[in-house]
């Protein structure tokens, strides 16, 4: 796989760090060169930052470039909303507006995820769930840029709000950043002994499924009853067939704070969405992994005394992976 981010990301980045030079100052102009200087020096920072995280794809790269390239967009709009009509302001807007469209576009994402793979390895990353995406991201991200307005309050005299707002920041950053970085620890990565499903939102650990086990790959029947992966998330979702049960650590969010937080189910096919099934697909018949028609729902059948005891005698447990320095 070509890991190299897309060139319209890169473009777009470039044209928004000279068009938000330009245009942050002139949007600025009447106010006390202290807080010009320092509202730039911010920009200037928190750009090369971003710049320095989409040379490096990884997916905790990819985290910095979620949190900073939206920001620029909020930086664009506020310099157009005072007023500023040049060109340069009109074109900061735009190329921001691009950058994050860039940013989210599946194969970007997926060069960042499988910038962090190892060797033969080959990742594609899983779909948010429109509930983490549109309520649990939005307030996380404000927690985590919150300190950018730090110093401008303390340049023009407000200590009292910029005191508020670092210790606010410093209490809550942590939780924010790791709550940002869970989608991008999200995916599936196919490794020389078959194929890891990692999803720390409804896992408890990665599990591997060896290609020995698994019967067929391919898209998701609408009436499947299969295990469903996929958190309702919106696009074309694909369904795993395996030879024998599994046994599916899930994370028990029912449970007592105190308890392990953890319940199993035993299942035979499982549901997942990603975000590009064609290029997995591809990658799983380059894999020799058989790709084709998965199994429908099953029909309503009688189970005869013990045969539920057999089943979970015989299921074979699925296999974590050790953590390794990616995943973290």
């Amino acid at each position: 796989m070509d890991r190299r981010l897309p060139w319209v990301l890169i473009a777009a980045w470039l044209l928004t760090g000279a068009a938000g030079t330009a245009a942050i100052p002139a949007a600025l102009h009447g106010h006390s060169t202290a807080l010009i200087r320092t509202l730039g020096v911010e920009a200037v920072v928190a750009w090369t930052l971003v710049w320095v995280a989409m040379l490096i794809p990884r997916i905790t790269t990819l985290t910095a470039a979620r949190i900073g390239v939206p920001a620029a967009v909020v930086v664009a709009g506020l310099t157009l909303a005072t007023g500023d009509q040049s060109v340069w302001a009109m074109l900061f807007v735009l190329a921001a507006v691009a950058a994050v469209a860039a940013l989210a576009n599946p194969v970007t994402i997926d060069a960042f995820v499988d910038g962090s793979s190892y060797g033969p390895e080959r990742r594609f990353a899983l779909r948010t769930p429109p509930l983490t995406a549109l309520v649990a991201v939005p307030p996380t991200w404000i927690v985590a840029v919150a300190l950018a307005v730090v110093p401008p309050f303390a340049v023009v005299g407000n200590l009292v709000v910029a005191l508020i707002v670092a210790v606010a920041w410093v209490v809550t950053v942590r939780w924010a950043v790791r709550s940002l970085h869970l989608p991008a620890r999200r995916w599936v990565v196919f490794v020389p002994a078959g194929m890891v499903l990692s999803d720390p939102l409804l896992l408890t650990d990665r599990v591997l499924f060896p290609r020995r086990n698994v019967a067929a790959i391919g898209p998701a029947y609408a009436s499947t009853d299969a295990t469903d992966l996929s958190q309702g998330a919106i696009g074309l979702a694909l369904q795993l067939d395996l030879t024998e049960p599994f046994a599916i650590p899930l994370v028990d969010r029912t449970a007592p704070p105190d308890a392990a937080g953890e319940k199993t189910v035993s299942t035979d096919r499982i549901v997942f969405a990603v975000l590009r099934p064609g290029a997995l697909l591809a990658a799983a018949v380059d894999r020799r992994f058989t790709v084709g028609e998965t199994r429908p729902a099953e029909p309503a059948c009688v189970h005869h005394a013990g045969a539920d005891h057999r089943s979970s005698e015989e299921s074979q447990t699925a296999v974590p992976l050790p953590r390794t320095r990616s995943s973290r």
